[in-house]
Formats: C-alpha cells, sequence, structure tokens
C-alpha cells in the first residue's frame, strides 16, 4: 500500500495522472481518524507533496509576485528603522521609546501569524495576501499622522504588523502546492531574496530621500508601493488551487486539531529556535542604521549606502542555499537532513560572526563581519523555511506561521531591550552581544533537538458513546 502511494505522488510531481491507485485527496478524504505523534518514519525520506499542479510557464510570474510582496513587505517593517535617526531627532525622543513603536509591530506580527496559518490552510492564501497587503499599506499611510498620539501610533503599529503576519505562511503555502520537493528551496529563495533586496533598495533611497522631504513622506510612498501590488496580484497572479476545503476540513475536524501538531516535539524545537533568531535578526532590522550612525560616526547618506553592504551578503545566500539544498536532495540525501545541516550550518556560523564583529576595532573590520553573517546567516533561510513541508506537508502553512510567531515574539523583545541596554551603557556592545548569542542558541536547538522526519499519524480509536 506505501509503496502504491508513493508510486502515485511520484507520478502526480511530474504533472502525469497514475493509471492505477487513487489520488492523494481521495486517500485522505478515505482515510481513518488519525492524531499526529512527535514519531518519526525513517522510511519516508521525501516529503509526500501534494502534486505539482502549477505549469512552469505560469512559475516565473508566481515567484516575481511573491518576491515583491516580500521586498514591500518588509520595506514597510523597516522604513521606520532608516529614518529612526531623523525621527529621534525631530521628536526628542529616547530611543527605548521608538524601540516601544517597532514592538509593537511586531507583537501584532506575532498576534497574526497562527491564526493566518490556519485560515490559509483552510481557505486558501490568493484573496488572503491580496486583502492583507491592501490593509497594511493603509496602516502604514495611517502612520505620520497619529504620532501625535502615542497610544493610538501603538495600535496602528500593531494592526500594521498583524496584516503583514499572512505573508510567510501564504507564501510558503502556495509554493509547497506549486513545486516538486526537489524545488521547493530554490522557490522559497527566491521569494525570501525580497526581504534582502526591499532593503537593499530602500536605504539608501529613504535616506536620500529624508533629506529632501519630510520623514512622513517615506511612509505615504511605502502605502502607494503595497496597492499597486494588490492591482498586480489580482491581475496576474496564477491560481494555485490549495488542497481541497472538504479534504481539509475532514483532516482538521476528524484526525487531528492544529495545537496537536505544534504541541509535536519538532514543531516546538523549531519554533524555540525561531524565537532566538528573531531576536537576534529583528535587533539589526531595528537598530543596525542607527548602531552605524553612533558607533562610526557616518552621516545619513553613508549610512544608507553602508547599511546595504551586509545585504549583498544576504541576497547571494538566499538563492545559493536553496540551490545547495535542493542540489542534496537531487544526489539522494534525505530532504530532511539536507534542510536541516544546511541550516545549522548557517545559523552557527552567523553567530560566530556577530560576536567578532561586536568586538571590532575598527568600522571596516566590523562591516567585513556583519558582511560574512548576512552571507552565512541567508544560507540558512530557505533550507529552515523548506521544513513544514518536510515535518507536515498537510499544514505547511500552519507550521511556518508557528515558527514565525516565535521569531516575531523575540522581535518584540529585542528592539526595546537592545535600545534600553544602549542608553543605560552608553554602548553597543551589550546589544550585539545578546545578538550573537541568539542566533548561535537558534542554530544549536535544531541540531539537537529537531528530528527532520515526517510527523508520522497514529491510529486512534473512535470514541464509544457512553
Amino acid at each position: 500500500m506505501c509503496q502504491r502511494i508513493l508510486t502515485c505522488v511520484s507520478f502526480a510531481t511530474r504533472g502525469v495522472t497514475p493509471s492505477i491507485g487513487k489520488t492523494r485527496e481521495a486517500l485522505e478524504e478515505a482515510a481513518p481518524r488519525w492524531s499526529f505523534r512527535a514519531v518519526a518514519t525513517p522510511a519516508e525520506t521525501a516529503t509526500p507533496l501534494a502534486p505539482v499542479v502549477l505549469p512552469p510557464g505560469s512559475r516565473p510570474r508566481l515567484l516575481a509576485l511573491l518576491f515583491g510582496m516580500n521586498l514591500i513587505n518588509f520595506v514597510d517593517r523597516v522604513n521606520i528603522t532608516i529614518v529612526a535617526p531623523v525621527i529621534l531627532a525631530d521628536l526628542g525622543w529616547e530611543r527605548a521609546t521608538l524601540g516601544t513603536v517597532m514592538s509593537a509591530t511586531l507583537l501584532g506580527y506575532a498576534a497574526g501569524q497562527i491564526p493566518s496559518g490556519l485560515l490559509i490552510d483552510r481557505f486558501g492564501a490568493f484573496w488572503i495576501l491580496a486583502s492583507m497587503c491592501a490593509a497594511w499599506s493603509l496602516a502604514t499611510a495611517l502612520t505620520p499622522p497619529v504620532f501625535e498620539w502615542f497610544g493610538v501610533l501603538l495600535v496602528v503599529r500593531f494592526l500594521l504588523g498583524l496584516f503583514e503576519s499572512v505573508n510567510n505562511p501564504g507564501q510558503t503555502a502556495i509554493n509547497t502546492r506549486a513545486f516538486a520537493p526537489d524545488e521547493l528551496a530554490r522557490a522559497q529563495g527566491l521569494c525570501f531574496a525580497g526581504t534582502q533586496v526591499g532593503p537593499l533598495l530602500a536605504s539608501p533611497l529613504i535616506a536620500w530621500l529624508v533629506t529632501l522631504f519630510h520623514w512622513s513622506w517615506i511612509f505615504y510612498g511605502c502605502a502607494v508601493l503595497g496597492f499597486v501590488w494588490v492591482v498586480a496580484w489580482i491581475l496576474f497572479a496564477p491560481r494555485v488551487p490549495s488542497a481541497p476545503r472538504e479534504a481539509h476540513a475532514a483532516h482538521v475536524s476528524s484526525q487531528t486539531n492544529a495545537w496537536d501538531l505544534i504541541r509535536t516535539r519538532p514543531i516546538l524545537a523549531l519554533a524555540g529556535a525561531g524565537l532566538f533568531w528573531g531576536y537576534s535578526m529583528w535587533l539589526f532590522v531595528a537598530w543596525f542604521p542607527t548602531y552605524l550612525l553612533e558607533a562610526w560616526g557616518l552621516s545619513m547618506q553613508q549610512m544608507g549606502w553602508v547599511n546595504t553592504i551586509p545585504t549583498f551578503g544576504g541576497i547571494a545566500a538566499l538563492l545559493l542555499g536553496g540551490v545547495i539544498a535542493d542540489r542534496l536532495v537531487q544526489r539522494g540525501m534525505p530532504e530532511g537532513t539536507a534542510r536541516k545541516r544546511l541550516a545549522c550550518f548557517g545559523l552557527l556560523g552567523s553567530g560566530s560572526c556577530i560576536f567578532i564583529a561586536a568586538l571590532a576595532p575598527n568600522g571596516y573590520v566590523a562591516i567585513a563581519f556583519f558582511t560574512l553573517n548576512g552571507l552565512i546567516q541567508g544560507l540558512a533561510v530557505a533550507p529552515l523555511f523548506s521544513l513544514p513541508a518536510v515535518l507536515a506537508p498537510h499544514a505547511t502553512a500552519t507550521v511556518a506561521a508557528t515558527v514565525n510567531f516565535c521569531m516575531a515574539l523575540g522581535g518584540v523583545v529585542s528592539p526595546y531591550l537592545a535600545g534600553f541596554l544602549r542608553d543605560r551603557t552608553g554602548d553597543w556592545l551589550a546589544p550585539l552581544a545578546t545578538a550573537g548569542f541568539g542566533v548561535f542558541a537558534a542554530g544549536l536547538i535544531i541540531l539537537l533537538l529537531v528530528r527532520v522526519e515526517p510527523i508520522a499519524a497514529r491510529r486512534m480509536p473512535n470514541p464509544q458513546p457512553t
């Protein structure tokens, strides 16, 4: 029976209907009641993904639009960090106060992760992504007018993060359905490259524009980009069918619920790694531009250009990480093993680079190791966010959302804590040391605690009426 199922999936991923056996969805509908259990099945070395349904000619269009979504999503989160020095000077705020505003965005981002994953797994990603991009663009446009009312500002920035939370789960769910297992990491890496290209373009451009216009116009311009993307997505995005709604409903209601899956050891460990990694990542997003100005005495325009240097390494590594992981799978390495090894190498190496950069004697050495950090850490992104398709192929959006939820929780803490440490110590060494510890700890957790084999299902008896 297992051989017949694998044969069916193998043919389906090549776009050919097998002459024997049932479709995957039919097998799911006919399956008895199950519940998730953290038991690995070593025999399953490849992800039992849904059939590849997207014609090859439509893939570049889909990837370009998802790349653009990541770019805009990230720019709308980091624009406030690039103009942070100007806002601090204009409003006379302490760094911890502005850090609280940044944390509000990430708190909303965290709060929306698991609900967005559940909704996307249930209803599909197409219209959810379109409507939420329009909503977060509106929140971006509303940011400058409410700076005079701190409480309202926190609410608006919270809503911005809440609406943006659909990004990662939606992308992961779409790519899992549209690409075969040995193509998935490359697709994810290309889409995630938008998170690096966005700051790469935005940092020098915004740093230059803020010298010509009031900083509020930066937010208005970013909002317009989001609305343009929504129109392009509706008009040009290929429709990638989600798992049949009836099959998914039966899977959730009669087999298990999302909390059973989230409580398994591999998912909890992956989420714990995300917590530490998110702390480090969002600390850099929030404070790296200000660090360059204060630690090395750069001007605003110099900062804008220097801030892009580590990003070049990150872009190359995002693409390279996906290629390497997929190539290892094509050469016969189990899918989960290939993803895990590359993710651990990237995170552990990144933590080491951050520690060295924090102790650098001059700005040249610091930027060199921060660039190396971006290169090595970037190798981990695509493999790590391809792991949900290995651990739980029926619920990739939910697993990706759980990891993103914990990453955002780490980000809620880091902007405020880093600003607080900088204000109290008068130096950036302590904040950077905590960032290095966070990403190194994430690598150790994945290395020691995450078993990258499919989370097996265990047959459960039907409850007897009492």
